[in-house]
């Protein structure tokens, strides 16, 4: 009997432990890092994902930790693609640990820009409200990152959430699709031709001067200059045409009942209204 006592005194100490942290509230985890609980640090995995790694600080004992969708983590300077956490997740530190790590579903937010390099290291925007440290005149940020929120809940596919997170961070569905399309079409250009210009300087000086080393700089930028040359624009233009028409495909049946299960009324916005059927 008093084996089957103990038995059962340690079958209550263990489920009264997965109750408590079962029932114990989690604590938004970029208030807990800007109080030196916790430090935070994230890397980059492809453009769907991103690794989160929490090391305790100050804090002691057990912890647990909440980070919501529509977090922004950026990267790589002003002009890099930022990340938005597309759904939330519960972090669980035991009391004997000291690091954990988390991976996060994560969207692109801002649609014109190159996706960071795997293992790019990552910076979280720790404001709670996400509007509050954006850039000026980047208002929708806040809106965004609550509609990432909200999307966390819905069945349409990652593809249709994440045209959706654009149409609402780049202001497309206040605008006719042509006008927008045009706008993305002009906008994509110009990213993918400033990333290509930049790998061509980068690479063909270098070939030129491990093949020439004599070649003065003069002629190593006149080659850069013929090589990138109006053509690049032309064959750019196309290939940013092509990929907004795939962003755009089927709006109406895929990425249109994405934003109306957040109350957006799509028949009431002019992007869908005038949106090919």
């Amino acid at each position: 009997m008093k084996g089957c006592l103990g038995w059962l005194v340690a079958i209550a100490v263990v489920l009264g432990g997965l109750y408590w942290w079962s029932t114990r509230p989690a604590e938004d985890l970029r208030i807990a890092a800007s109080g030196g609980k916790v430090t935070i640090a994230a890397v980059a995995g492809d453009a769907n994902r991103a690794m989160i790694t929490v090391t305790r600080g100050s804090a002691t004992g057990g912890l647990i930790f909440r980070l919501p969708a529509g977090t922004i983590l950026s990267g790589g300077g002003s002009n890099a693609q930022r990340l938005i956490t597309a759904n939330s997740v519960t972090i669980i530190m035991a009391a004997s640990e000291t690091e954990i790590r988390q991976e996060v579903e994560t969207f692109c937010l801002d649609q014109f820009k190159i996706p960071p390099p795997p293992t790019t290291s990552l910076t979280l925007d720790l404001a709670v409200d996400q509007g509050g440290l954006s850039d000026a005149g980047e208002e929708g940020v806040s809106e965004t990152a609550k509609l990432a929120a909200c999307l966390e809940h819905s069945t349409s596919t990652s593809r249709d959430r994440q045209v959706a997170i654009w149409l609402v961070k780049e202001g497309f569905i206040a605008k006719s699709y042509d006008d927008a399309r045009r706008e993305a079409i002009t906008s994509l250009s110009h990213e993918l031709e400033s990333e290509m210009r930049q790998k061509i300087s980068t690479e063909l000086a270098a070939r030129l001067r491990q093949a020439s080393p004599t070649m003065s700089e003069d002629e190593i930028q006149r080659q850069e200059r013929r090589f990138s040359s109006g053509a690049l624009s032309s064959r750019v233009r196309t290939q940013a045409e092509h990929l907004v028409d795939k962003s755009f495909a089927d709006v109406r049946s895929g990425v249109g009942p994405a934003l109306q299960g957040c109350s957006y009324d799509t028949a009431s916005l002019k992007f869908f209204q005038t949106a090919p059927a």
